[in-house]
């Protein structure tokens, strides 16, 4: 038994029922029971909705049975598309089609989008030829079909039937939300000529959706429903994501990233990724409701010589693809993150995607699939051109360093700090260092015209680099970056030229260092030309020996603020420190004498230390590597004159050492090695610049006359005893030597009256040789004062041949030291 309602649009109805002939009609094989009702003429509520709040069925369009449009809906504007009849059943073989359009103006940063759906099941009741639709029954569970033969559903992402189809549908159940990508849409029902009776009808809710527009949306250039273009040179960085409006089935939906530079890259972090998973049971990966692919367009370049210019070869492509049981690396943290920017930055590799080259392809595919019900699939990513270019010659595997030659192609260039975002905080680092190498000839000096801009935000501050050497390192260094911070906010951009050097060590220098002192007096030379060459500069290091410290005297006053009309003239600057950095400016007047070192020394005085003089932590302590490292670059100073004009330098400067030092527990002793204090500045001199004839201290403390006249009674003294030393030492010789002399003189006279009586004896006249001292034993004694001559004559003959000997000796004494 069937049964099927219908509701007239007008206050008549005409049925005509058909019988057939007798021989084709069975016994029992047909009944007709109808049963009618005249309803009020005032509008019903379920059908028209209260009178306070009425429902808009659209706009019936003249000379047309069905066809309606529906402008303008919104929440205080409900609209609901009926079928012919509703809530009964719509005839055969008709057409009808509704029109939803929105023309008012929308909030700024919105778009407008219509969308349709139903959440009753009982609303949508379409003829498919399926059992379930045939007899009514909808105590079985029904649902949508995409496969509609008889009857059906056709929603149009347009105002015509040539517009893309979003879906098309039969049978009953609920309809989810069918969201157009544009502010108006077509929807067409259609009944088949001929069909059993059936109940069917239809009735969709319409609604607007305002949705916010991101960066994304503007920037990219739309080649299709769901296709965007981004082009690096007009969009930097923003989001992507699935379109919210329904995708046709068999549709792929393609965002391109493209720039004309060949060093940018595309930096890709994916935030959500879904695709449903209809076969969570099976470990295969079907790939039949959607698919991401990632293809990485990838730049085999050649550098050439000139470091700016890369040669491309050829294109090659990489894929990623990705399903329901894969999915690209996910930075989860980033979706609840303010401009999806994380506190902790998503890294690469582990959280991102980097292109190989300047281009990047991101699809989604969309299946057919006849389970309306299934999840879109969709994710959500942030994209962002990284610039990789830098000018000068790569150092090593250095990330940043870079060195410009003069005798290369860098006689004349520019210099930036880098722009890759991965150096920065807010691509994962907290400092960056880079240095920059400036390598010019020996006659030539570095110069940055004005043009040099620092502080990307405030291109207002210009500085000028003038430096007197060829040989120039720049270094740019960050350090403790927040992870929102970046090349918009640290960064500089300069040029720079090699010039024409200046001979420092020529015209009117004078130099003098003379143990723990010097000096340096300089007169710009006349001959020196400030239009053409810019100012004058010279630069000094100063140092002082282990453990002392530098005081130094300049000829002028100290520049106390920024408007001191001496930063446009002649001055002294003072650098100190690692890294170096200026600790004084001192003016000096200038003049038009071109060696004017009397005017010079006529100006008043400003007196510096170095550094290392306010170093509390001088103690005993043990010098290590690091104090004698910190030691070194706190003891000397740079000292530079920069001359704008004509004009003469002089400064001094002394060694000097504490009166106190702190001992490692704490306590204060005095410097057994300070003699001499200067009282004005409590510092202590070398002796050797006591009473020289040259004032040190301040207030000529150490050529006081007091002072370098007093009685030296410590010299006196000390003299005193070197004299009676020597005296006593000198009589102590006299005496043993006098001894000595007369013990030998009584030894010679009591040997030479012992000989005299043995030669009166007869003795031999031959010469024994064991009783006489040998030739070494008379050399040994050639030093005594007081040697006899004994003479020996024996007239003979040996052999037939007459023999005379004679000898002399010295008499030999045993037992004699000396």
């Amino acid at each position: 038994v069937r049964s099927a309602t219908y509701f007239s649009e007008r206050n008549n109805v005409s049925l005509i029922i058909f019988v057939p002939s007798r021989a084709s009609v069975v016994v029992h094989s047909f009944s007709l029971f109808l049963t009618y009702k005249f309803l009020p003429s005032r509008p019903a509520i379920t059908r028209f909705g209260p009178p306070s709040d009425p429902f808009e069925l659209g706009t019936k369009i003249d000379a047309t049975y069905c066809d309606h449009v529906f402008d303008d809906c919104s929440a205080n504007k409900k609209c609901k598309i009926r079928s012919p009849n509703w809530p009964g059943f719509y005839n055969r073989n008709i057409t009808c089609k509704y029109w939803i359009r929105h023309y008012s103006p929308v909030p700024a940063g919105h778009r407008a989008r219509i969308v349709v759906s139903q959440n009753n099941e009982y609303k949508i009741s379409l003829y498919s030829g399926s059992t379930n639709t045939a007899s009514g029954d909808h105590s079985t569970s029904t649902s949508l079909q995409s496969d509609c033969p008889l009857d059906m559903v056709r929603i149009y992402d347009g105002q015509t039937t040539e517009s893309p189809v979003l879906i098309e549908f039969c049978g009953s159940g609920v309809l989810p939300p069918i969201v157009s990508s544009r502010p108006e849409m077509l929807i067409v029902l259609r009944s088949a000529s001929n069909q059993i009776l059936y109940n069917s009808r239809l009735e969709l809710n319409v609604a607007l959706k305002l949705e916010k527009v991101h960066d994304s949306a503007i920037g990219g250039e739309r080649t299709g429903v769901c296709d965007l273009v981004y082009d690096g040179s007009k969009m930097r960085r923003g989001l992507i994501e699935t379109p919210k409006h329904s995708i046709p089935a068999n549709t792929s939906c393609t965002f391109r990233f493209v720039s004309p530079n060949s060093w940018d890259r595309i930096w890709i972090y994916f935030m959500s990724y879904f695709i449903q998973d209809r076969h969570h049971w099976s470990s295969e990966e079907l790939c039949d409701v959607s698919r991401l692919e990632i293809y990485d367009s990838v730049l085999t370049s050649h550098p050439t010589n000139d470091s700016r210019q890369v040669h491309h070869s050829q294109q090659k492509h990489k894929l990623y693809s990705f399903c329901e049981k894969t999915s690209p690396k996910i930075c989860g943290r980033a979706a609840d993150a303010n401009h999806y920017l994380p506190l902790n930055p998503c890294t690469y590799p582990n959280e991102s995607y980097l292109s190989g080259g300047s281009e990047l392809i991101i699809k989604q595919e969309y299946y057919k699939h006849y389970d309306f019900y299934v999840r879109r699939a969709s994710f959500a990513a942030r994209f962002e051109f990284i610039d990789t270019h830098q000018v000068g010659e790569q150092i090593d595997d250095k990330l940043c360093d870079r060195l410009f030659k003069s005798d290369g192609k860098y006689f004349k260039g520019r210099l930036s700090s880098p722009r890759n975002l991965f150096l920065y905080g807010r691509g994962g680092r907290e400092n960056i260092s880079c240095s920059y190498y400036l390598k010019g000839t020996d006659s030539q000096r570095t110069h940055s015209p004005p043009d040099a801009t620092t502080d990307p935000k405030h291109m207002n501050h210009n500085m000028v680099f003038d430096m007197i050497s060829s040989d120039v390192v720049l270094n740019f260094s960050v350090t403790r970056m927040s992870p929102f911070e970046d090349f918009n906010d640290y960064g500089f951009d300069a040029s720079f030229e090699f010039v024409p050097a200046f001979d420092c060590n020529s015209g009117g220098l004078v130099q003098r260092r003379n143990g723990s002192e010097g000096e340096i007096q300089y007169s710009v030379p006349q001959t020196y030309n400030f239009r053409r060459d810019g100012p004058l500069k010279c630069r000094w290091i100063i140092e002082a020996s282990f453990g002392k410290h530098l005081f130094l005297k300049f000829k002028g006053h100290l520049a106390i603020s920024e408007s001191d009309e001496c930063l446009d003239a002649n001055r002294f600057v003072v650098y100190a420190g690692d890294p170096r950095h200026a600790i004084a400016t001192v003016c000096t007047k200038s003049t038009a004498a071109a060696n004017d070192l009397d005017h010079a020394n006529q100006l008043e005085e400003f007196d510096l230390f170095s550094t290392s003089w306010y170093n509390e932590t001088d103690t005993f302590a043990t010098f290590t590597a690091n104090n004698i490292y910190n030691n070194y670059f706190e003891s000397r100073v740079f000292v530079e004159i920069i001359a704008q004009e004509l004009g003469a330098f002089s400064m001094r400067w002394l060694e000097v050492t504490k009166p106190f030092l702190r001992t490692q527990t704490g306590k204060t002793m005095r410097n057994i090695n300070c003699k001499v204090e200067c009282p004005e500045i409590n510092a202590c001199i070398s002796d050797e610049l006591v009473c020289d004839g040259i004032s040190h201290c301040p207030s000529s403390y150490d050529e006081n006359s007091q002072f370098c006249h007093k009685f030296p009674t410590l010299y006196v003294v000390a003299i005193g005893l070197l004299l009676i030393f020597s005296l006593l030492v000198i009589l102590i010789v006299i005496t043993i030597y006098r001894f000595q002399d007369k013990r030998r003189l009584r030894l010679s006279q009591s040997n030479h009256s012992s000989n005299n009586s043995r030669y009166n004896q007869h003795e031999p006249d031959y010469v024994d040789y064991g009783e006489y001292p040998r030739l070494g034993s008379e050399l040994n004694f050639r030093s005594l004062h007081e040697c006899h001559q004994i003479q020996y004559t024996d007239n003979g003959s040996m052999n037939g041949m007459p023999l005379e000997i004679t000898r002399s000796f010295v008499p030999h004494y045993h037992n004699n030291v000396f």
